[in-house]
C-alpha cells in the first residue's frame, strides 16, 4: 500500500491491472470514507471503476480546478456542475 505524507486520508493498493483507491474519513460523507478502482484495462466498465489515465473529467467544486491547472490538465475538463461558479 502507497501511504501519501501529505494526504494522510488517501492510500493506493496495487492490485492486479491497476489500484485500489481508499479516501478515508472526509468531511462529507461523516467520517466513512469510500473506495474505488483505478484501471488500465479500458475493457472493464464496473460501477465505482475508473479507467486510468483519465482523459476527461467534470468538475464537483471550484476547487478542483486549481488541482487540475497544477497538473497542467485544464484540457481534460469537459464539464462542470455550475459556469456562473467558475
Amino acid at each position: 500500500t502507497v501511504e501519501f505524507q501529505d494526504a494522510r486520508h488517501l492510500s493506493l493498493k496495487p492490485i492486479s491491472g491497476g489500484y485500489e483507491m481508499t479516501v478515508n474519513a472526509t468531511f462529507d460523507d461523516g467520517g466513512a470514507g469510500f473506495s474505488f478502482l483505478l484501471r488500465t484495462d479500458a475493457s472493464v466498465r464496473d460501477p465505482g471503476t475508473v479507467q486510468i489515465p483519465v482523459r476527461r473529467v467534470v468538475t464537483m467544486s471550484s476547487t478542483h480546478l486549481g488541482f487540475l491547472g497544477e497538473l497542467d490538465s485544464l484540457d481534460a475538463i469537459v464539464g462542470v456542475t455550475r459556469a456562473s461558479e467558475v
